[in-house]
């Protein structure tokens, strides 16, 4: 080749360099693959891991360094300063403290987090489920306000909980229950979400005169169980409230509004996350062509101002799915197989690579491998 050929291509060759090293970006990795079969989202400065080498399980700190060792079968994630486990040798669960200490012994079948100073057991010898406070002290069974005790609760919310209880054809009412066992809601509607905003989404149904038809809308209550608002019929699958903002289906679209029925979205897209937390925003507008090929992954600001889209097909590969919300400024989405992380433009910051993904929270997200290997990698928008 001559000097004055080589000259001619040579612009070419740096910028083709360039791009694909961009597009071949290194990943930096806060624990290394290898360690752990398992991690489990970050939680009060602390994640549950299971360990590669004997497979129990333990707490490990965001560097990957264990911080209670793993000695336990199973184990969840702290809350309020305690964590579920069942210990090694055992078969049921208890909570430890953040010094590994078993502060609530071992006697329940299933739990749930603790939430509001209380958590939700499942009782052993079929006695159903039970209301247990930071000491492990029983404050209120199913029984006693009398609730479904086969259908355990989740955890409580902004001080309430969802209970349940079938009526004489069988089918479930809710209604919501103080951290002293009080039934401060009555058992009354045939659907709720737990409260936030200080509110709670509940679905009313009610007989239609002499007939067996039933008339079905959804509601806003207040603690008091006061409805602030009737939605009107047309308006279905409302969702929580955050940050003063639902998600709502309306002619087989979805659209986003607030408290006050006011609609903040228009109902134009085919997908929207169910939990919108007031941050950038995605939704799925499917095309009209065969496999949906003109359709896009449209990309919100806060405002629900488009920041940027995706094409839904493009040449060989197809978006498949994205993982919750935008977190730290990125969204994890997968491309055919693969997971990888987009910006609010739309730009790959992290190229399809995982066969699992989560988001990022305080500069990490767990991700797994082709070779089912898990570790957690850093943030490549933060510094540290």
């Amino acid at each position: 080749m001559t000097q004055n050929n080589l000259l001619k291509i040579l612009p070419l060759l740096i910028s083709s360099f360039f791009y694909f090293t961009s597009c071949a970006q290194e990943i930096e990795y806060a624990i290394p693959p290898g360690q752990f079969s398992h991690i489990q989202p970050m939680s009060e400065g602390l994640m549950s891991a299971k360990a590669k080498k004997d497979g129990l399980y333990g707490f490990i700190n965001a560097g990957g360094e264990w911080k209670i060792p793993a000695q336990y079968h199973l184990s969840s994630p702290f809350s309020e300063g305690l964590a579920s486990v069942v210990p090694e040798g055992a078969d049921l669960y208890g909570y430890i403290n953040k010094t590994g200490k078993l502060v609530i012994e071992a006697r329940f079948k299933d739990t749930r987090p603790f939430s509001c100073g209380r958590a939700i057991v499942w009782l052993p010898e079929g006695k159903g489920w039970a209301c247990i406070n930071s000491n492990g002290k029983i404050i209120f069974t199913a029984e006693s306000i009398k609730a479904e005790p086969t259908s355990m609760p989740n955890m409580f919310k902004e001080g309430l909980l969802e209970v349940f209880q079938a009526d004489k054809d069988n089918n479930f009412r809710h209604g919501f229950a103080d951290t002293a066992g009080r039934l401060v809601i009555p058992y009354q509607y045939s659907n709720t979400f737990y409260f936030s905003d200080n509110v709670a989404v509940v679905t009313v149904t009610n007989k239609s005169g002499n007939s067996n038809e039933e008339d079905e809308y959804h509601a806003i209550i207040d603690k008091k169980g006061t409805t602030l608002l009737t939605i009107a019929n047309n308006i279905q699958d409302v969702t929580i409230f955050k940050t003063g903002i639902a998600r709502f289906l309306e002619n087989g679209h979805y659209g986003l509004m607030d408290k006050k029925g006011t609609i903040r979205l228009a109902p134009r897209f085919d997908v929207l996350p169910p939990d919108y937390n007031g941050g950038p925003l995605w939704g799925i507008i499917h095309g009209k062509a065969d496999g949906s090929k003109e359709g896009f992954l449209y990309l919100l600001d806060s405002n629900f101002t488009e920041t940027g889209k995706l094409l839904l097909y493009t040449t060989g590969k197809r978006i498949t799915g994205t993982e919750g919300n935008f977190s730290e400024g990125l969204l994890a989405v997968r491309q055919d197989e693969l997971w990888g992380y987009v910006d609010q433009s739309g730009k790959w910051v992290i190229q399809p690579q995982f066969t699992e993904a989560a988001q990022f929270y305080e500069g990490r997200a767990i991700v797994r491998n082709s070779e089912n290997i898990v570790s957690i990698i850093k943030n490549p928008l933060k510094k540290n």
